[in-house]
């Protein structure tokens, strides 16, 4: 049998008689991966009215598919809802789907809830059960209501070890995982080693660039210089003043740098704009806004015709909404023509494609019945055996080329 990539799930064959312990050894996987990264147990599926809960047991509430768990044994409600009956007895359950929260340092005499994090010291914890805190964090762990994810002190020594180093030479570190201690080696004297480049500057804005065989300094450059690089060595160079105002890019001078000025005016279909082409060294071309809208509507073929309407009993003769539609004429049931205010070129042409919807309780298809440059007959009926009824809601959408 195939199987998924990393889990190894069954593909199960519907086909295959039988079936039914493939597919639930599939959700006996589940369950065990759940289980394991899941601190949420006991959960006993889906609430029930009229079943004997008892404490500790956990459900889930279909509505909104939160996790309750049973506080006091008793039998659940034969005649209201889960929320409706913990809500007649609210000390029966309590709700687990929490969200993470920081409950801050440990202390005793608390009362902590599941998913609430805590640190001691050096460790992070996590609560899995609810609980009223003890004696000690330690007390917690051991009862089974905390956690611990991190402890830093199995990490971290806290006693340092220090070794002095001479004059001149590099400070040093190291870490000894097996035993969590750092050791430091420190220089003597104030300055320790010397640095490889930092040393060159002297003034405030100065920049260490690297030279042909050392870090040079680079003075700061003056009011209104940016760097520039020859391709080997940085310097600094001048930008026009007349494209700075208080040192900013001043936009009215980029506009008349670029087109004099700019208007703002309303374009037509007609007009024509430049425009730069990327692809071709950035040569200028001319095109109209229609030619444009042209070649962005793949060569015209847009929907050229649209309409929604009521085909049922408060039928209209003019659609809720249209696009290029005169109007709407009721043949009789689930049969509509759908006359077009400007004809397509061809009927063979164009194509129209159509939706129906009701609230019946049944599935509906609409269909062309006759596709006209002038009209087209649209049917609307029933999946199961094509008769045809009446839709509350009917769509139709035309493309092609308008004559």
């Amino acid at each position: 049998m195939a199987t998924t990539t990393n889990y190894n799930f069954n593909l199960i064959d519907f086909d295959k008689i039988p079936w039914h312990e493939d597919d639930h050894n599939n959700w006996h996987e589940v369950d065990a991966l759940l289980a394991r990264y899941l601190s949420i147990s006991n959960v006993k599926g889906v609430w029930q009215a009229a079943t004997t809960v008892a404490v500790g047991e956990r459900y889930i509430d279909s509505a909104d598919d939160t996790i309750w768990e049973v506080l006091v044994a008793h039998t659940t409600s034969s005649t209201l809802s889960f929320s409706a009956e913990r809500a007649a007895q609210s000390t029966y359950w309590q709700s687990i789907s929490v969200d993470a929260s920081y409950a801050g340092d440990w202390a005793a005499g608390k009362s902590y809830t599941v998913n609430e994090f805590v640190t001691d010291n050096k460790r992070y914890g996590v609560v899995t059960t609810a609980h009223t805190s003890v004696t000690s964090y330690n007390q917690g762990v051991s009862d089974g209501n905390i956690t611990t994810l991190i402890d830093a002190s199995t990490l971290v020594s806290s006693s340092p070890v220090a070794n002095t180093l001479g004059v001149g030479e590099s400070a040093t570190v190291a870490y000894n995982s097996s035993t969590g201690v750092f050791t430091f080696g420190l220089p003597t004297g104030a300055t320790g080693a010397t640095g490889s480049g930092i040393d060159v500057l002297t003034t405030r804005g100065d920049v260490a660039v690297q030279g042909a065989s050392a870090v040079a300094r680079l003075a700061v450059g003056s009011a209104n210089t940016v760097l520039k690089s020859d391709g080997t060595d940085p310097s600094w160079s001048s930008i026009a003043t007349a494209m700075i105002d208080n040192n900013a890019i001043d936009e009215t001078k980029i506009k008349d740098a670029f087109v004099g000025d700019f208007t703002e005016v309303t374009i037509a279909a007609g007009d024509s704009i430049l425009l730069g082409d990327v692809n071709d060294s950035g040569n200028t071309k001319r095109d109209t806004v229609q030619g444009i809208l042209d070649l962005v509507s793949i060569a015209g073929r847009t929907v050229s015709s649209w309409c929604v309407f009521d085909g049922s009993g408060t039928f209209s003769t003019t659609p809720a909404d249209s696009l290029n539609v005169s109007g709407v004429v009721d043949n009789g049931t689930g049969d509509y023509d759908v006359t077009w205010n400007t004809d397509f070129d061809s009927a063979t042409e164009y194509t129209a494609v159509h939706g129906a919807l009701t609230t019946g309780g049944f599935y509906l298809a609409a269909w062309s019945q006759d596709l006209n440059t002038t009209d087209v007959q649209v049917l609307t009926g029933k999946v199961s055996d094509g008769s045809l009824v009446d839709s509350d809601i009917v769509s139709t959408h035309a493309i092609g080329d308008l004559a």
